[in-house]
């Protein structure tokens, strides 16, 4: 029986880390203004408000509408799409149980937190 014997190159020695620390450069971050920052929160809630029109208008023809709310306790977006004809909560991402069960246990979380503190 031959056996064919193949002649690997050995590896090449480990390279040599160092442990100096390289200076990075801190990039600025530009202040903005709370105004600024106002107006565009408001424009951006606009342009929710067109798109969430828009999306109705198309799902007009399925008899379904749909609204995007903020979960008070997360402040986490909630859509819920209903039935039209009967006002019937179709489904909701994420559903709000899910959320509810979320934020209380944010808040065990932090009455645990507080005790041991």
């Amino acid at each position: 029986m031959d056996v064919n014997r193949v002649a690997y190159p050995a590896p090449p020695p480990p390279v040599s880390v160092t442990t100096e620390t390289v200076p990075v450069e801190q990039e600025s971050v530009p202040s903005i203004d709370e105004a600024e920052l106002t107006r565009a929160i408001e424009r951006s809630e606009v342009k929710l408000e067109r798109a969430v029109a828009e999306l109705n208008k198309s799902l007009a023809t399925y008899a379904r509408h749909m609204s995007i709310n903020l979960h008070e306790a997360t402040n986490r977006v909630m859509v819920k799409v209903y039935n039209s004809e009967t006002r019937e909560v179709i489904r909701e991402i994420p559903p709000e149980r899910v959320l509810d069960a979320h934020a209380s246990l944010m808040e065990m979380a932090g009455l645990i937190l507080d005790k041991k503190g």
